[in-house]
């Protein structure tokens, strides 16, 4: 059996870090002023609410990895951490859209290397979902799969990849 995590909103409550990163990124590449958001704030939010043309935005997004990493003690565990950690008679994996530049940090900072059987990010999926990437896995059989994820459109490639809606456990943002 497979016990899948995601990162941000579901082990680590990342979003406050996420958006005070942007927040200095876009004044120190720009001079713009990001306000309060209500949601995660993404490159699509720089492009679609302020504007900003891809190049600028891919600027941002670069500096903000390393600003993020400076503040990485401001991100905080959520309770969902406490179930990974009690679960050691399965095969724990995290499966991320996060960026290995920044995924390595966290997993270093929180300790967490040694409570994964595998671990996947971002860079890995090369054009298919991460639900559709994991399927190459050995023993990896979708009707024996457990999900913890917080994200809606993840939870939809989790069903279409064929993992039983009764396996997902959506996480709510706190």
């Amino acid at each position: 059996m497979y016990t899948v995590y995601d990162l941000d909103g579901t082990l680590i409550d990342t979003d406050y870090v996420n958006f005070i990163s942007y927040q200095e990124a876009a004044r120190e590449v720009c001079g713009i002023q990001i306000g309060t958001s209500n949601k995660r704030f993404t490159r699509e939010v720089l492009i679609n609410e302020y504007g900003l043309d891809d190049s600028i935005v891919k600027k941002i997004t670069t500096l903000k990895q390393d600003i993020f990493i400076s503040h990485i003690e401001k991100t905080r565990l959520l309770p969902t951490f406490s179930i990974l950690k009690r679960l050691t008679d399965t095969q724990n994996v995290l499966l991320t859209y996060c960026s290995r530049y920044r995924l390595e940090p966290i997993v270093d900072y929180y300790d967490m290397s040694k409570l994964f059987n595998y671990v996947f990010f971002k860079e890995c999926y090369k054009g298919v979902s991460k639900f559709e990437f994991i399927k190459s896995i050995d023993g990896y059989n979708p009707q024996k799969v457990i999900v913890f994820e917080n994200e809606d459109s993840s939870i939809n490639e989790a069903i279409i990849s064929g993992i039983p809606l009764e396996n997902i456990f959506q996480i709510q943002s706190q």
